[in-house]
């Protein structure tokens, strides 16, 4: 999904659109996999799925990561 200012989420993170995780900058998204309901993505040496992105930004937010720049169409 991409939102008016151009920002990408991943549609497969969550089933309420108003909960949709935002794909962040530096990470690769993997290409998709037929029958695979979620997106992969690669962030350094980290594999992350669109069923553990939250989790996963919580973690890097509870480490002291905060700046959080969002991928945005033609970037």
């Amino acid at each position: 999904m991409v939102d008016a200012n151009g920002c990408i989420f991943d549609g497969y993170s969550t089933d309420d659109e108003n909960l949709l995780l935002p794909i962040l900058e530096g990470y690769k998204l993997q290409p998709e996999q037929a029958g695979l309901a979620q997106h992969i993505f690669k962030f350094k040496n980290d594999t992350i799925t669109s069923k553990n992105l939250e989790s996963f930004m919580k973690e890097r937010i509870s480490n002291g990561f905060v700046k959080f720049n969002i991928l945005r169409i033609g970037e």
